[in-house]
């Protein structure tokens, strides 16, 4: 419910790698084959971030990734 593409600079802004729809699908106009195989709506699907982990990502930085992305989110409701 939130304009994604303000909360890809918002989260740009604090460190945090976002970017919308799967990584084949890059710069085309297309739905997540994936998400919608899953069943999710036409609304989630525009929602949704991706998000990827890095060998040395640990469980703090993954806490703190839901954190900023929960309080970002928040800010723009």
């Amino acid at each position: 419910g939130v304009d994604v593409e303000r909360l890809l600079m918002l989260l740009d802004e604090r460190v945090i790698m976002a970017s919308t729809g799967a990584a084949c699908a890059a710069n085309k106009d297309t739905k997540s084959q994936v998400l919608m195989a899953i069943g999710c709506s036409d609304a989630a699907l525009q929602g949704s971030l991706r998000l990827t982990l890095g060998r040395f990502t640990t469980p703090d930085d993954i806490t703190e990734a839901g954190r900023i992305i929960t309080g970002a989110v928040r800010s723009l409701a």
